[in-house]
């Protein structure tokens, strides 16, 4: 019975505890086995259609003379399957006092051991899910029917029994009584229900004990085919099996109804490269989820094969089997390309006269992906390859297993030609294809609306080549250079067939505007080298694009002489003129110069940023002026002051006319399931911890030490709380006698009396501080976020802290005290054009990090967001990734960033810091372990399995990604956010290296070397940081790094004993066969000590408990099993009792000595463990989410942490 509400209006309704589900894509008759009239014969019940349920009728789930359904098709009506669907005797009970059921009323029984009752010779399979300590056997129907093609065959279906509910709902049962509740339920699958009053209901008598619960169980049977085939070929595939063809299109699926489930014999056959590859296969229960197979072709009287893989996933009644190519290999180079391996092993497809020089050819023309794969030895191994173009050399091996990454591949011609070849590697969409895409490291991208041929000439001074490069307007072509010095790689464009621009280096960065005498001004030039490509960008003049308008407005006639250094070519403008200039010679040192009378005298001058001065020139002064005008970059001389001050004004800060503050102390997030009751995660922004300083000469302040400023602020929180309720109390106190030397205060002064005289400044940081100021044309940004920290509120995490800013040494606060984590500063200039903004200056400073993964926290937020997280449908992701091989140079996401409109911005300076983060990744840490997620992770599976690697625990392993910077350049926004996001991923990528040495297989040794290095580095480095404050400060900071390199030597050893026992203690705790073990063994392990005696402590309490704990486990556990698996269970906890005798005392010592160890750790570091914001929210068992409440939350900590 369920109660339903909406507008106030409350809707009780009813449904029998069996539901059928339908998952084939056909419509099955139901038929059950009894009439109305009492004969046992099948009557028709309903045609259930693909995907939709139907609720079996009450009278015939209770029915206690005979049970079951029968099956068939709705062409052939009246005739069922000889085999019978039963349900569990659980969905029905008995109630107390009942009669017994009939001889054909049959039942489903768990664990596999088929039908309980009077019937039997049923042929039911032991493979089922299990729930509660229930696994149900599949069932299997066969019945005659006719397909879409209008052929009679067999359909094989299975059916699989699962909970309907995860929390039961109420049950409405009939009394052995006179009636006091009537329910009319008829053959519907849904009614509502009548409820009528008596005035005294009679008593039931108390239940008898008998096998099965009295409380009903809902279940769901679900109808589904025995197995599909996934087709993720880029062509259709023609599959035969039990004497059925079905041909399957690229990215879609095909249902197998005429086979097993357990497995079965099939063909498959399909058209590739003009040859008709076909194959023979068998799959049953032992087949491996992905294993190889292998196609076969022939050319005259040669054999190819080419291998495939085929993958096998399984449910309870169903098989999956995808079809897929390991690599597509997509040749946008315009070459003819040629692969081979880099061991001696020979790739496939091949033909058998090609043992010497095993290669596959991969012409310019070939139309779609070619479909690349090893040979059957290494399928699953590391690929490496070899890369020829035309009739180059072979390349250097590389592997096609990275994704996510770029490389960059030289084939050297013997023409003295290179070819460099740009390979980009990304996973499909269904994790098991890896998509290779082969372009030219060099592309030329023609913006401009007329033709432009480029070439490349070895040096300035030679003259036009005989081979010249046609870019169309618009359009994107490769170049290949020759094989050069990268220091002599240079280009000259050529346009209507006879105007030639001067050379430009194509080996780093860089933007220069062509000069040309005619028509067209000159031509704009930006080369964007990067790891990944180098795009050559041409367009012709634009408003903007010259390097520099200079204007001589000098009264007394002074002509004015300028220009580049190292040209020797020098140009005159007279006064009142103005003119642009660019570079004479792209290939020189690009340095601007100006005289006036004496070339010796020429005095340099930046023109790519705002600058002002003054000069003397024959006791005349005179001022020159850089500022921005709309896009273009000015200069002006002038010797009226007036004049320069107005223009510098231009570039100035104005004068603030507007300004908002924001600034709150904390904000905090909590994610709570609501169906399993728990808090998962919490989220918060917090202020800094409060700091107490004294203030010294010049108003300069100094912190206090951590356990002075601690009880300073226990006494001023009892001050202030004592004046608040008007208590009398003293200003004057001393702090307690544990420190050293005696201190006295005035809180109500707040000035120190002892033992020196000084101001006390009680100090700290909020949350989130936002500021913004503007002006007429200006706007100013001031963002602080001072820190995030993520918890997982699980109390048996591995990691309660999964993200917080990385504690920094003492030593930090001697320098200029706690550091926000993110600080973001921008100074923006409006310009006349609304929408072009001109980034005076936008820096971003992000601190250093540390991210804490375990598996269970991972899972719990898959589980929390996958609602909200739409999934991609296979067809969909499929289509997705053939459109990405599809198209020409064009449609390549760098052409397309350059290719795209959009307003340009101007940016004088950007940088974005460094980004530091300390990663680690523990594999457990769930109270769920075993529980499905809701949100599908098998591409990261699969991914991981076709690399030959399983995903193990990572520990400290540190990521640096290097610092994004641009200056004085022009771009739109989207251009921007492209480079930032190629340059962070690409970086992070590159990054992934280290977790070969942070891999927690056995500890992390590596750990020790490089805490080593850092406590010397301390040493160096913070009495400098001293001396720059004091001679006092110097001699603290000596302290602060004799300290540090102490615990960096004996905190950074003892930490990496303690992880290399800690996984000695992991997998001996593995060892027990008992989960609630491993949970609580998590959960006092999460609880880290804080010093070497509570190290000391808790060791040997796991050291007592181990022992204890594995002798009374030989009692305990059997009584245990038995209680939830009766005899079963009996025997199942008498082998982990006696497995316990021996691995948990050995548990417990190897546990001693990792806590022992991190103890000693944790008393010699010099940073601040980071802890919980605060305990895990208390939930009721209504399951309603109230107000936090700290008093709860922490009496709920007590009662579920495991004491002795």
């Amino acid at each position: 019975a369920n109660i339903s509400a909406f507008l106030g209006q409350k809707t009780l309704s009813i449904e029998s505890t069996i539901q059928l589900v339908n998952e084939t894509p056909d419509t099955v008759t139901i038929y059950c086995r009894f009439s109305p009239s009492g004969r046992f014969e099948p009557t028709f019940l309903t045609e259930l259609q693909g995907g939709q349920t139907y609720c079996v009728p009450v009278d015939i789930v209770t029915n206690t003379e005979i049970t079951g359904l029968l099956f068939g098709s709705t062409t052939q009506r009246g005739k069922c399957s000889t085999d019978v669907l039963y349900w569990p005797e659980t969905a029905c009970p008995l109630p107390p006092g009942s009669p017994a059921r009939g001889e054909a009323a049959v039942y489903l029984s768990a664990g596999g051991g088929g039908a309980a009752g009077n019937s039997s010779g049923l042929s039911l399979m032991a493979f089922g899910e299990s729930n509660a300590g229930e696994q149900w056997p599949v069932q299997h129907i066969n019945f005659l029917g006719v397909d879409a093609a209008g052929r009679l065959r067999t359909f094989n279906y299975t059916v699989t029994v699962s909970p309907r509910f995860e929390d039961e709902p109420q049950f409405v049962q009939p009394r052995a009584s006179p009636v006091a509740t009537t329910a009319t339920v008829t053959a519907g699958s849904r009614k509502k229900l009548s409820l009528t009053q008596v005035s005294s209901p009679p008593i039931d008598p108390p239940p008898k004990k008998s096998k099965f619960n009295s409380q009903p169980k809902a279940y769901r049977l679900i109808i589904q085919t025995p197995a599909s085939l996934h087709n993720l070929l880029p062509v259709p595939v023609i599959f035969e099996a039990a004497g059925i063809e079905n041909e399957i299109q690229p990215g879609h699926h095909a249902v197998l109804c005429s086979v097993q489930s357990t497995g079965f014999s099939f063909k498959m056959s399909f058209v590739y490269d003009e040859k008709d590859y076909s194959c023979s296969h068998n799959v049953s229960q032992d087949t491996p989820e992905l294993s190889m197979i292998s196609f076969e072709t022939r050319d005259g009287y040669d054999v190819i094969v080419l291998n495939l893989g085929l993958r096998c996933s399984r449910r309870p009644g169903h098989m999956d089997m995808t079809i897929y190519s390991p690599y597509w290999m997509v040749n946008k180079t315009g070459l003819k390309l040629a692969y081979k391996f880099s061991r001696s092993i020979v790739p496939l497809p091949r033909k058998s006269k090609d043992h010497d020089l095993p290669e596959i050819v991969h012409p310019a023309d070939f139309p779609g992906v070619l479909m690349f794969s090893a040979a059957a030895r290494s399928f699953f191994g590391e690929s490496k390859v070899l890369l020829r173009a035309e009739a180059s050399a072979w390349s250097s091996s590389f592997s096609l297993d990275i994704v996510g990454s770029w490389g960059r591949v030289h084939c050297e011609d013997s023409e003295d030609k290179s070819y460099e070849i740009a390979v980009k590697i990304d996973l499909s969409s269904s994790g098991l294809t890896k998509i290779i895409t082969l372009m030219p490291y060099f592309m030329i991208v023609n913006k401009s609306p007329i033709s432009i041929e480029c070439a490349q000439v070895r040096d300035t001074s030679e003259g036009a080549p005989g081979t010249w490069i046609s870019v169309p307007p618009g359009g994107a072509k490769p170049f290949w250079p020759a094989a050069v010095g990268s220091k002599k790689m240079f280009m000259i464009c050529r346009l209507d067939s006879n105007i030639l621009t001067p050379a430009f280096q194509l080996y780093e960065s860089h933007s220069v505007l062509l000069r040309l005498d005619n028509k067209y001004v000159g031509l704009f030039a930006e080369v964007q080298t990067t790891d990944e490509v180098t795009v050559i960008n041409l367009q012709l003049y634009q408003e903007g694009m010259a390097l520099v308008n200079i204007i001589n407005n000098l009264d007394d006639g002074r002509a004015l002489f300028f220009l580049q250094r190292g040209t020797g070519q020098t140009h005159k403008l007279e006064a009142g003129q103005r003119t642009f200039y660019a570079w004479d010679d792209a290939s020189k040192p690009r340095q601007f110069l100006f005289y006036f009378d004496d070339p010796g005298k020429a005095k340099p001058l930046d023109v790519t940023t705002d600058g002002y001065n003054t000069f003397v020139v024959n006791k005349t002064t005179y001022h020159w002026v850089s500022f921005l005008s709309k896009l273009q970059r000015t200069v002006l001389f002038t010797n009226n002051a007036e004049e320069a001050n107005a223009a510098a004004k231009a570039a100035e800060i104005e004068a603030i006319d507007q300004e908002v503050t924001l600034v709150l102390q904390s904000i905090g997030v909590s994610l709570v399931n609501n169906h399993s009751c728990q808090e998962v995660c919490y989220i918060s922004i917090r202020s800094s911890d409060i700091k107490w300083n004294r203030v010294k000469r010049e108003n300069r302040t100094k912190p206090l030490r951590p356990e002075v400023s601690t009880e300073l602020e226990i006494l001023y929180n009892r001050f202030l709380d004592k004046l608040r309720v008007g208590e009398k109390c003293e200003e004057r106190v001393t702090l307690p006698d544990n420190i050293k030397p005696q201190i006295t205060v005035d809180l109500g002064q707040m000035v120190m009396l002892e033992p020196e005289r000084c101001i006390l400044r009680r100090t700290f940081q909020p949350g989130v501080h936002l500021q913004y100021r503007s002006s007429p044309h200006q706007m100013h940004i001031h963002a602080k976020v001072f820190r995030i920290q993520v918890d997982s509120q699980h109390l048996d995490s591995t990691f309660p802290v999964v993200f917080a800013p990385f504690q920094a040494p003492a030593s930090m606060d001697l320098d200029s005290g706690p550091k926000p984590l993110v600080e973001l500063i921008a100074l923006v200039y409006r310009t006349t054009d609304k929408e072009v903004f001109r980034f005076k200056r936008l820096e971003c400073l992000i601190q250093e990090m540390q991210c804490q993964l375990d598996q269970g926290f991972l899972n719990e937020m898959l589980d929390f967001f996958a609602g909200s997280v739409p999934e991609k449908d296979e067809l969909t992701g499929f289509l997705v990734d053939q459109r990405s091989t599809e198209g020409e140079l064009l449609d390549i996401p760098v052409i397309k960033d350059i290719l795209r409109g959009g307003k340009d911005s101007i940016f004088d300076f950007l940088h974005i810091s460094p980004i530091k983060m300390h990663v680690s990744f523990s594999l457990v840490g769930s109270s769920q372990e075993g529980r499905q997620t809701a949100f599908h992770s098998d591409v990261l599976n699969l991914f991981l399995q076709s690399l030959g690697v399983a995903l193990t625990d990572v520990q400290d392993v540190i990521f640096k990604l290097a610092y994004f910077e641009r200056r004085a350049c022009i771009m739109s926004m989207s251009k921007l956010t492209s480079e930032m996001t190629r340059h962070y991923a690409g970086q992070a990528i590159k990054q992934t290296y280290v977790l070969l040495l942070g891999l927690d297989v056995i500890g992390n040794p590596f750990g020790v070397i490089r805490g080593v290095a850092q406590g010397v580095e301390d040493l160096f480095y913070e009495p400098v940081k001293g001396a720059i404050i004091g001679t006092e400060e110097f001699a603290e900071g000596v302290a602060l790094g004799v300290r540090s390199l102490v615990g960096h030597t004996v905190g950074g050893a003892a930490g990496a004993v303690s992880r290399i026992t800690g996984t000695l203690g992991k997998g001996v705790a593995a060892l027990t066969l008992d989960d609630d073990y491993k949970r609580r063994r998590r959960e006092q392990l999460s609880r880290r000590p804080a010093n070497f005696s509570a190290g000391l402590a808790q060791g040997g309490k796991d050291l007592v408990m181990g022992v204890f704990d594995g002798v009374t486990g030989i009692v305990t556990q059997p009584i245990d099993g038995a209680k939830k698996e009766g005899v079963e269970g009996f025997f199942k906890g008498m082998t982990k009792g006696l497995v316990g005798v021996f691995t948990r005392p050995i548990s417990g010592v190897v546990d001693f000595a990792s806590s022992s160890f991190e103890g000693i750790r944790r008393a010699t570091s010099t940073s601040k463990e980071v802890s919980r914001v605060r305990p895990p929210r208390f939930i009721a068992l209504d399951g309603v989410i109230r107000p936090y409440d700290l008093f709860q939350a922490q009496g709920n900590v007590l009662l579920k942490v495991p004491f002795l």
